[in-house]
């Protein structure tokens, strides 16, 4: 079973690979943004650290290259990811590279120049330091993107030729952030996990 070998070597590359306790998880979570919840950098966090795992233990354990293509080619035949008639290219930042990571040899997903940059940050990382610090630069640019969007629809008039007033709502800068969500105050931010 390809999808119970990918899933176990997904769970035993975090148990090799991913620091042990808490401590460097809550300084990483601090540095990247301290002012925002918890749950919410986790996210970002949680995407690059699921590659850098993931390569780790398909080089530790190359038979498991196969596993992990056909476990991810099956789920995205069946829409596990809840992408079908959706624009992949439309989506949040950290969306389309969970997705690019996952099921990228399956659909295609593109970058802009600078979100490539920071694309290939995450695929380089090969330690948790350089893994933070590519997860760091996903969520600032993430950031920054949802408020040039909230700019723009502001400055955008509504159906009777009125401007939008400001919502004042700040949060929710990282989209669905599919397979990497919280039950707390992300809910929206993630569905499934892979």
């Amino acid at each position: 079973n390809d999808l119970y070998d990918m899933l176990v070597g997904h769970e035993v590359g975090h148990a090799l690979f991913t620091p042990e306790g808490v401590d460097k998880t809550k300084a990483a979570l601090k540095y990247i943004d301290a002012s925002a919840p918890e749950s919410r950098v986790m996210n970002y966090l949680n995407v690059a650290e699921d590659v850098r795992i993931e390569k780790a233990i398909k080089d530790k354990f190359p038979g498991l290259r196969r596993n992990f293509v056909k476990a991810y080619k099956s789920l995205a035949e069946r829409d596990f990811f809840d992408i079908a008639g959706k624009d992949h290219n439309a989506m949040a930042f950290i969306d389309r590279v969970n997705l690019h990571f996952k099921i990228g040899n399956h659909v295609d997903i593109t970058f802009s120049p600078e979100e490539q940059v920071i694309v290939d940050m995450i695929d380089a990382a090969d330690d948790w330091d350089s893994m933070v610090e590519a997860a760091k630069a996903m969520y600032g640019l993430a950031k920054e993107q949802k408020k040039q969007e909230q700019e723009t629809q502001q400055a955008m008039p509504d159906m009777n030729g009125d401007f939008q007033a400001p919502s004042g709502d700040e949060g929710d800068e990282e989209g669905q952030s599919m397979g990497n969500g919280s039950d707390d105050d992300n809910q929206d931010e993630g569905q499934q996990e892979a």
